[in-house]
């Protein structure tokens, strides 16, 4: 969900707990996330991706891996107006 332009992500698995999460913005570099608990490792986390700063048109990809190693992707597009 989107809030004030910050990305909120509920990742869960039904198996194994939550190990890491990271993101990048336009394909830059992977950025560890923080649970909003502090600790990545229940099978449901949420994390709070902050904003781009930089106005106009981001991708912004998700990547959450469990204790077993598997990884799953998500991507939103997020489209940032000009502040005047």
């Amino acid at each position: 969900t989107l809030a004030g332009g910050d990305i909120r992500v509920s990742a869960t698995d039904s198996a194994s707990p939550l190990r890491k999460a990271e993101y990048a913005v336009d394909a830059g570099a992977w950025v560890l996330l923080e649970a909003e608990d502090g600790v990545v490792d229940q099978l449901k986390e949420t994390f709070l991706v902050k904003s781009p700063a930089a106005a106009g048109e981001h991708v912004v990809v998700i990547r959450v891996t469990d204790a077993a190693g598997n990884s799953g992707l998500a991507k939103v597009v997020v489209r940032l107006p000009l502040t005047r």
